[in-house]
C-alpha cells in the first residue's frame, strides 16, 4: 500500500481536476480545509497538467488507492465484498459527494441538482475514456439534471464520437406537469449534442411506449401494437429482431447511465398508467421487489412472481440481459481505464436496499452517490457479509 499522505496529496489533485471547492475537496477526503490548501500547491506541480489530472505519473497501486480514497474505502471493500460472495469478479467503483444541509429540510429536486453538478466531471471523465463509443441512457429527473451540469462544466470532449442511445420508449404521462424533456429519447439527443456537437442525430424511441398498458393487453391489441414498435427504425436498431445475427446496439455497450428506483416508488417517473392499473396489487408489489434499474425489476424472489413477470412482460426498453452483458464486458476491462459499464447515480437513504441487490446482482460498475446512502449502505451490507476465518 502507498504512504497515505502521498494518496491524500494524490487525491487532492484529483478532485480539483474535477472542479471541486476546496470545502468539498476536505469533506471527501476526511480533512480540512486548510490542509487541503496546504496540500494544493505540491499536488498540482506532481499531479495535474491543468486541467487534467495526469494518470500516467501514477503507478497503478497508487491510481487505486486514491480511487479509494476518493471513494469511501470502508464502504467500497464491504460492496466488493458483497458483488464476490454471489459469485461475480467484483464490486462497484465507488464515488461519495456529500451534500450540504440536512436532507431532510432539502427538496429532492435541490438536492439532485446539487449531487449532478457535483458529480458532472467523474462522469464526464468516464465517457472521455477512449473505450467509450456506445452509452446508453435510461430517463428521469436525475439523468435530466446530469444533462444540464455536464453542458455547463468547462472540459473538453475528446475527438472520437461517442453514440448516445435512449434505452425505453416514453411512458405514459402520470401528472401533466412531468416534462417530455425527462424521457430517455431527449436525454440521449441533448447528451449527444453535448459531447458530438449540435448536428449530431439522435436514436428516437419517442413514438414506442415504455408499456404495453394493461387495457392493451389482450392477444389481438398485443399483437397491433407490437407490429407498430417493429416499425419504428430505431426500435429494431436499438434492441434488435431476436435473431442472433441482429443483437442491437444495447447489446454492445461500452457504458450505462442510470438511477434506480425503491420497492415503495418503483419506476419513478415511467410508472404512469402501468403501475395505476394494478389498484391494490400494488401493495403486493411492493413486497416483491427490492426496486428497479432503469425500468428492469428487481425481484426478492428467485422466481418472480406472476406479478412482476407481468409487468416485465409489457415493459419495452432494455432487458435484464442486456443489463447483465454490459456490467460484464466492463468488469473484462481494466478497474480504472476500460469500458466503465454501467454506471448509476443515486441520492438518499431510502435506495440502499435496491442498491446492495443491484451489486449482489453484479450489476453495477461505477456508483455514484451522495453521503446520507453511502452511510446507509454501509450500515445494511455488513449483515449481508459472509463471515471471515
Amino acid at each position: 500500500m502507498a504512504d497515505p499522505n502521498v494518496v491524500i496529496e494524490a487525491a487532492v489533485a484529483y478532485l480539483t481536476a474535477e472542479g471541486l471547492t476546496q470545502a468539498e475537496i476536505g469533506k471527501i477526503l476526511g480533512i480540512s480545509q486548510s490542509a487541503v490548501s496546504r496540500l494544493m500547491s505540491e499536488a498540482e506541480k506532481k499531479y495535474l497538467e491543468k486541467p487534467r489530472f495526469k494518470r500516467e505519473a501514477l503507478a497503478a497501486d497508487l491510481l487505486e488507492d486514491v480511487m479509494r480514497a476518493v471513494g469511501r474505502k470502508e464502504l467500497l471493500t464491504s460492496l466488493d465484498r458483497l458483488a464476490r460472495a454471489h459469485g461475480n469478479r467484483r464490486g462497484p467503483v465507488v464515488r461519495v459527494f456529500p451534500l450540504t444541509g440536512d436532507p431532510s429540510e432539502q427538496s429532492l429536486p435541490a438536492r439532485f441538482r446539487e449531487f449532478t453538478r457535483q458529480a458532472a466531471p467523474y462522469i464526464h471523465s468516464l465517457m472521455n475514456r477512449p473505450s467509450v463509443r456506445l452509452c446508453g441512457v435510461t430517463w428521469g429527473y436525475m439523468l435530466f439534471d446530469l444533462v444540464i451540469a455536464l453542458r455547463g462544466i468547462q472540459a473538453a470532449w475528446k475527438s472520437e464520437p461517442v453514440q448516445v442511445i435512449p434505452l425505453s420508449g416514453d411512458p405514459f404521462k402520470e401528472r401533466k406537469e412531468e416534462p417530455p424533456s425527462l424521457t430517455s429519447s431527449n436525454i440521449a439527443a441533448e447528451l449527444g449534442r453535448i459531447i458530438n456537437g449540435d448536428s449530431y442525430r439522435a436514436h428516437w424511441l419517442g413514438p414506442v411506449p415504455a408499456f404495453i398498458p394493461e387495457e392493451f393487453d389482450t392477444p389481438s391489441a398485443r399483437k397491433v401494437i407490437e407490429r407498430w414498435i417493429q416499425l419504428v427504425p430505431d426500435y429494431e436498431e436499438i434492441f434488435g429482431d431476436g435473431s442472433e445475427a441482429h443483437a442491437g446496439l444495447a447489446n454492445n455497450l461500452d457504458m450505462l447511465l442510470t438511477s434506480v428506483g425503491t420497492a415503495e416508488t418503483p419506476l419513478g417517473f415511467g410508472k404512469g398508467r402501468l403501475l395505476n392499473s394494478l389498484g391494490t396489487q400494488i401493495q403486493n408489489l411492493r413486497d416483491e421487489i427490492y426496486g428497479d434499474v432503469g425500468g428492469i425489476l428487481l425481484p426478492r424472489s428467485s422466481e418472480p412472481s406472476k406479478l412482476v413477470q407481468t409487468i416485465t412482460s409489457r415493459w419495452k426498453g432494455i432487458r435484464y440481459d442486456h443489463l447483465a452483458r454490459c456490467a460484464r464486458r466492463a468488469d473484462d476491462d481494466e478497474h480504472y481505464s476500460g469500458r466503465p459499464g454501467i454506471v448509476i447515480l443515486s441520492v438518499g437513504k431510502a435506495r440502499a436496499e435496491v442498491i446492495a441487490a443491484a451489486v449482489s446482482r453484479g450489476l453495477v460498475n461505477h456508483l455514484v452517490i451522495d453521503q446520507e446512502l453511502a452511510e446507509e449502505l454501509e450500515r445494511i451490507v455488513k449483515p449481508m457479509l459472509p463471515a471471515t476465518s
